[in-house]
């Protein structure tokens, strides 16, 4: 991905240096409420009154293995019966048939990016999530904490109204660009509906609420390297955003749009709130719209030009609010918070400030450059001594390591389905998972390269046991072949099975490839759920569209459709399989009294979901031949499955 962070930046004439001393003031911008009961934080809840935007000019839219090539263990272990071998099947006579094509050559069929965020335009919005507390409104639509009928999942829903939205088709292009954001540190985006008078965007509903209410929940006080560790978090997903494809300025970075995830003390923080968000201009100095939050806004935004460096200097002022509990550019109106900013005088010399490091404090003057090319970028400032600390060294576990081994041996179809579960695994329960890839993410980034992918098999030798090289784990890690690992696939690969045993999650993932919503997983929901545009293009293009999916069909549908009762089943003995092997492999390695090492598994036993398990996700077929009769009545009217297909009564 190309980064905007080593561009030059706009020039702006201007003092560079500490000024008057600002007065105290309140350190919140809070936008939203706090729901009754347990707190529930919208993440995407804005408010006009403490934002900025001026009218747009139209410039900027809103056992060891042996080591084998991927090729022989795709050939060696990736057999069996089921619908998981099926498409692997279809994915090599494809390729070798139309080699040319396929450019990633055999199994490596790339999967469409962020395919588990589902479009769901199809059906309204209320007969799938019951609207239950109003948290927030503003210049963009209003938030609600909704509950899902069937899983009972909460989420935030954010309701945009259709006459607010200017330019539909570029609305709908961003909202495509925001369900590819797949970060640690980013608000994670679950679905779209639309229907004739609004658009309603399904997010993470965070309840810890925000950092400044956490600070005044515990009198003010907080440790200094407490809030270097939220900072640290908020740069690591401004560096992502500033590095995606296309790139992606927030413009709204502030107290109120940094959200605990829950209210625990270690709970990570998630940025939120991409209505004011500039896509795809974040390198070039001419985005022209002032938008943002007047307290937070760089001085390039206040001139109407200015690149992604104005996210810095964001960070920069939230760093000093927290710090201080003061603003460095008080003013009672936005006048006179613009006229502070443009005449970039700040001090940090008031007795707030007598405890804090001095290397807090630089990192605060390279933040508030009045010049944007002299500002710190995200990359940088991750680098600052005040950001940069030792960090508690999180080795993988012996289980992270099994599911790694296993999931770099499934077929196509497992890996897809992993995906989808990680996606819909709550945040809460993936705190060490995390830490982990934030460890093997060195350069802090947001994405796993194969550089990094070769460092940590020397940090983390317990990889080693995994019998492959970084090269190849690389290549079964990036299913999307994009050349890096995102974070969901990283999660898919190592999350314990046991996360995903729960009905809710099984439903979700059941939905997402039940594309028509008919309550079975057919080889066409999966041609529409897998198959990434442009593969489908050249293909079409060479062969036509009927030929392609005619054999795609052939090969898949011909065993088929999967009911949820089935599917339910095979995933539960697929979680129970790799917990079993787990505990087998690890009594078996350990001598008495010492530590057990996982062992590498036969291919013959080794628990995958397409030896042995995906049997039972194979169809049900009567005496008459019809495939998936016999289960459609108990999906439809057994609610404790958690899933009704979209039409169902």
């Amino acid at each position: 991905m190309g980064s905007i962070c080593d561009r030059c930046l706009q020039p702006s004439s201007g003092p560079a240096q500490e000024g008057e001393q600002p007065s105290t003031i309140v350190t919140s911008d809070i936008q939203v409420s706090v729901a009754k009961g347990p707190q529930a934080i919208s993440v995407l809840a804005d408010g006009p009154q403490d934002n900025t935007e001026q009218p747009d000019d139209g410039t900027e839219p809103p056992g060891i293995i042996r080591p084998q090539s991927p090729t022989e263990a795709s050939s060696k272990t990736r057999g069996g019966a089921g619908i998981g071998a099926l498409w692997t099947q279809a994915s090599q006579r494809l390729t070798q048939q139309w080699g040319s094509v396929m450019e990633r050559g055999e199994d490596k069929l790339p999967f469409k990016g962020a395919f588990y965020v589902q479009n769901r335009s199809d059906c309204a919005i209320r007969d799938d999530y019951a609207f239950e507390e109003k948290l927030g409104s503003g210049a963009f639509g209003t938030v609600y904490a909704a509950r899902h009928l069937a899983t009972q999942d909460m989420r935030a829903v954010k309701a945009i109204p259709r006459a607010k939205i200017r330019d539909l088709k570029q609305f709908k292009s961003e909202v495509a660009v925001l369900k590819t954001l797949d970060h640690p540190h980013v608000v994670r985006l679950y679905e779209v509906y639309e229907d004739k008078d609004e658009v309603y965007l399904v997010m993470e509903l965070c309840r810890g609420g925000s950092v400044v209410e956490r600070l005044a929940g515990r009198g003010g006080t907080v440790d200094e390297a407490e809030i270097a560790g939220w900072i640290r978090q908020l740069l690591r997903g401004v560096y992502y955003l500033h590095c995606h494809t296309p790139p992606i300025m927030h413009r709204d970075i502030k107290p109120d749009n940094m959200l605990f995830v829950t209210g625990r003390d270690d709970a990570p923080i998630k940025l939120i709130d991409f209505g004011m968000a500039g896509f795809g201009r974040a390198s070039d100095g001419t985005s022209s719209r002032v938008v943002g939050t007047p307290h937070y806004m760089a001085p390039q935004v206040w001139q109407g030009q200015y690149d992604g460096a104005c996210d810095l200097w964001s960070v920069g002022v939230v760093t000093y609010v927290l710090l201080s509990g003061t603003q460095p550019f008080p003013g009672a109106s936005k006048q006179q918070i613009s006229d502070k900013v443009m005449e970039g005088r700040f001090r940090m010399d008031g007795p707030q400030w007598k405890a804090i490091s001095d290397d807090a404090k630089d990192l605060i003057r390279k933040l508030l450059r009045y010049d944007a090319r002299e500002r710190l970028t995200a990359e940088q400032a991750l680098l600052h001594p005040w950001i940069d600390r030792p960090q508690p060294f999180q080795p993988l576990t012996r289980e992270m390591v099994s599911s790694l081994r296993a999931f770099c041996r499934e077929t196509r179809l497992t890996k897809a389905v992993l995906m989808t579960v990680a996606s819909q695994v709550a945040t809460e329960a993936l705190v060490v998972y995390q830490q982990v890839f934030e460890q093997l993410d060195t350069d802090g980034d947001g994405t796993i390269t194969l550089p990094e992918m070769e460092d940590a098999l020397a940090t983390h030798p317990e990889l080693q046991e995994i019998g492959l090289s970084a090269n190849q784990m690389f290549e079964e890690l990036d299913t999307d072949g994009s050349g890096r690992v995102e974070y969901t696939e990283w999660l898919a690969a190592v999350i314990d099975k046991s996360l995903y045993e729960g009905d809710n999650i099984l439903s979700n993932t059941f939905r997402i490839f039940d594309q028509d919503g008919n309550g079975l997983i057919s080889a066409s929901d999966l041609r529409d759920l897998l198959l990434t545009d442009e593969v489908a293009r050249r293909v079409e293009e060479k062969h036509g569209e009927d030929e392609f999916f005619r054999r795609l069909d052939s090969d898949i549908s011909t065993h088929g459709s999967i009911d949820f009762a089935r599917f339910v089943d095979g995933m539960r003995q697929h979680a129970r399989e790799q917990q079993t092997f787990l505990l087998t492999t690890a009594a078996a390695a350990a001598p008495v009294g010492a530590s057990a090492a996982p062992s590498a598994p036969s291919s013959s036993s080794k628990p995958t979901l397409h030896q042995g398990t995906l049997e039972a996700l194979s169809p049900t077929v009567d005496k008459s031949g019809q495939v998936g009769k016999k289960r459609m009545h108990s999906v439809t009217t057994d609610r404790r499955s958690g899933h009704t297909p979209r039409g169902s009564t």
